[in-house]
């Protein structure tokens, strides 16, 4: 399990907005809740670039 440093309200409220915004998916089993990253998003596509520019811009400025 990933830790975050968040709170479990504010993670859940988080996952439910982006939930409700199609950005995710979510899959229960009787136990567990497991989200992922919906690639048919209509988000998605502009998130990979917003991303990919960030990565980018933190491997340049470590360059330095």
């Amino acid at each position: 399990m990933f830790e975050t440093g968040l709170s479990l309200q504010p993670t859940q409220r988080e996952l439910a907005n982006l939930l409700d915004l199609g950005i995710v998916k979510k899959r229960e089993t009787r136990d567990r809740v497991y989200y992922e990253i919906n690639t048919l998003s209509p988000f998605f596509k502009l998130l990979c670039e917003i991303c990919g520019s960030a990565q980018k811009q933190r491997a340049d400025l470590k360059k330095e």
